[in-house]
């Protein structure tokens, strides 16, 4: 049975006036206290891609309720769990840096066991490449009043990506005949080589686990829902007020929303221009 908090209440000794006697009183209960946590366990978790400028990321995890209170967020969701990383040169404790994150509509589940997935980029965590070695996850199980935290590794090595085969010259026989001589003799002719395309690089910064709304509370669940990737002409250092926020890496302005969760952070943003115009008060 759980216990219960009852309120203090202060009485005046009337034969010492001076003298203040602290009273409790079942008939004060404020409320019962709920002190059941949830609990979770990581089922699997794995790296479907890993570039030097990109990390796919695959997990499955199982949360149960445990009777705690759940946690509902300000857009009617189940909050289940959230996935957080540190890099391997990165030495700082709390708070990681979120790159994934699960909820549910169904608000009386009681327990799920789900695989969610997530892509970050090195600008997300504050870095400009992703490099070998070992990276850390942290995912937090979510209650309304207890988080429960397991802790996770992957060592991951940077994909080479595959060289472009060099063009390699290819002979053309042309006889030159004699009339009444000797059999001809061939004379190559070296072959023209095919040019390698050259990648167009964006000028635009990429962003993973972005979401937007008309809030502060839908951005944070759009992002967590629907994981957008948005684009800036500002890169992850200098992204701030008066950078502008694009759906597509050819400068489309995205429109129609004034808040968005990009960077990390909440933002205001002008819903006709697309400009940020202000650091959201509050954070999710």
């Amino acid at each position: 049975m759980s216990r219960k908090y009852i309120r203090q209440q202060i009485f005046q000794d009337f034969v010492y006036p001076n003298n203040e006697v602290s009273q409790y009183d079942i008939d004060n209960i404020v409320h019962d206290l709920n002190e059941n946590g949830v609990s979770g366990v990581v089922n699997s978790i794995s790296a479907t891609t890993f570039t030097s400028s990109q990390l796919d990321i695959s997990w499955n995890v199982t949360w149960n309720l445990n009777g705690a209170e759940p946690w509902i967020t300000n857009s009617n969701v189940l909050g289940i769990a959230s996935l957080h990383m540190l890099a391997p040169t990165q030495n700082y404790y709390k708070p990681w840096r979120v790159i994934s994150y699960l909820s549910n509509a169904t608000l009386s589940l009681t327990g799920l066991t789900a695989t969610q997935t997530g892509t970050t980029t090195p600008s997300d965590v504050g870095l400009t490449t992703f490099t070998s070695g070992t990276y850390y996850f942290e995912v937090r199980f979510i209650g309304h009043r207890s988080i429960y935290p397991v802790c996770v590794s992957l060592n991951l090595t940077p994909a080479t990506p595959t060289p472009t085969p060099t063009p390699s010259m290819t002979p053309t026989m042309t006889p030159t005949p004699t009339p009444g001589g000797p059999t001809p003799t061939p004379t190559p002719t070296p072959g023209t080589p095919t040019p390698t395309p050259t990648p167009t690089e964006s000028i635009y910064t990429e962003y993973s686990f972005c979401g937007r709304g008309d809030s502060v509370s839908e951005s944070c669940n759009d992002a967590g829902i629907n994981n957008r990737t948005f684009y800036s002409d500002c890169d992850a250092g200098s992204f701030g007020v008066g950078c502008y926020v694009y759906i597509d890496n050819l400068g489309t302005i995205l429109t129609g929303y004034t808040n968005i969760f990009m960077n990390g952070s909440n933002w205001d943003i002008n819903s006709s221009t697309g400009v940020v115009t202000a650091y959201s008060s509050p954070q999710c």
